[in-house]
């Protein structure tokens, strides 16, 4: 679990829970904007990523309400495996394996029971 506070997920941009982050070289063509806002307890955890060459295409903490995730492109899906992510089920994309548990911060234990019921009986939300 984060220190965030704020469930209204668009009230955190811009506050002491989110960084401004430059987007790295490779990922600039991907996006309209060089900076990005980061949620600030994924920010290290996605720089590392950037440095091993994974493309990431969105990331949030759950801010202790949801489920926290890191999605990836399906280039980088192996090479995040390799790196010992676990996959997390996602029911609007159920046949990727492009979302992933982070690993700097915690998840509950009641989102994984959820998240292994989904991908179990392909539950839809």
């Amino acid at each position: 679990m984060c220190n965030c506070k704020t469930k209204d997920l668009s009230q955190n941009i811009g506050t002491e829970q989110s960084l401004y982050v430059r987007l790295p070289v490779f990922m600039r063509g991907q996006h309209k904007n060089t900076f990005i806002w980061i949620d600030k307890c994924l920010a290290k955890e996605i720089k590392t990523l950037w440095s091993e060459g994974i493309i990431t295409t969105g990331c949030c903490c759950g801010h202790n309400f949801k489920c926290p995730y890191i999605g990836v492109d399906s280039e980088s899906s192996e090479r995040m495996k390799q790196l010992g992510y676990k996959v997390q089920y996602n029911p609007f994309d159920p046949n990727h394996d492009n979302e992933f548990y982070p690993k700097s911060v915690k998840v509950r234990l009641k989102f994984r029971i959820n998240n292994y019921f989904m991908k179990l009986f392909r539950i839809k939300k």
